[in-house]
């Protein structure tokens, strides 16, 4: 029986080509650069919440900023019920530092969003070596840089493998596409701007409607 390396090599490349790009970012990784712009809200908003967590407590209210506000609003902003930030809690349990954890979980979350990419690349073209250049394309480009500055990743990964279990249900309908339709919507609508889904949704469907 012939063995089929594709198995082995294309997850091979894929964490490869993750490593690499560790690798040209590894000042903002390493803690040595700072985030930029949103990223840096964010990273408080986290930090807030993750803190909290670890105590057992749900916050309600932020008594450090400006003079006590209710945190509603900022739990929003992150999409407080995405179980994956449990993860940097997981991280700073097991001795990492809180901020080193909560920047190895963005590559982390980053790597989950390319590996979606590449699995509705192959589900749309049919073909593992196109999806991976794909693959490549995206991982290298400007959106990497986004996730030391903006919220995009928070919205970007789950919107990926919405359509890719999306895709998946309408060629083979089963349950565990079905439940994670449901999982990645239920993270989808509980993060703070759900309307670039919606347009990307939208413009899906335009497009799947003149097939």
């Amino acid at each position: 029986m012939k063995f089929n390396w594709q198995f082995i090599k294309i997850p091979f490349l894929l964490t490869v080509s993750f490593a690499l790009w560790c690798f040209c970012f590894r000042g903002f990784l390493a803690n040595e650069l700072s985030l930029q712009g949103d990223a840096q809200a964010y990273s408080e908003h986290f930090h807030y919440f993750i803190d909290n967590l670890s105590r057992g407590v749900y916050p309600l209210w932020e008594p450090t900023r400006e003079q006590g506000v209710p945190i509603e609003f900022f739990l929003r902003r992150i999409g407080e019920f995405n179980p994956f930030y449990l993860l940097i809690l997981v991280f700073n349990k097991i001795g990492i530092p809180y901020f080193s954890a909560y920047l190895y979980f963005l590559a982390f979350y980053y790597f989950l969003g390319m590996v979606g990419f590449y699995k509705v690349t192959k589900q749309v073209c049919g073909d593992s070596t196109v999806a991976f250049i794909a693959y490549l394309l995206l991982i290298f480009s400007s959106l990497g840089t986004k996730v030391f500055e903006s919220f995009i990743i928070l919205i970007f990964v789950p919107m990926v493998w919405f359509f890719y279990f999306l895709i998946s249900f309408t060629r083979e309908p089963r349950k565990h596409h079905l439940l994670g339709i449901i999982f990645t919507l239920m993270v989808i609508v509980t993060t703070y701007i759900p309307f670039y889904f919606v347009t990307v949704f939208l413009s899906f469907l335009l497009c799947s409607g003149q097939r």
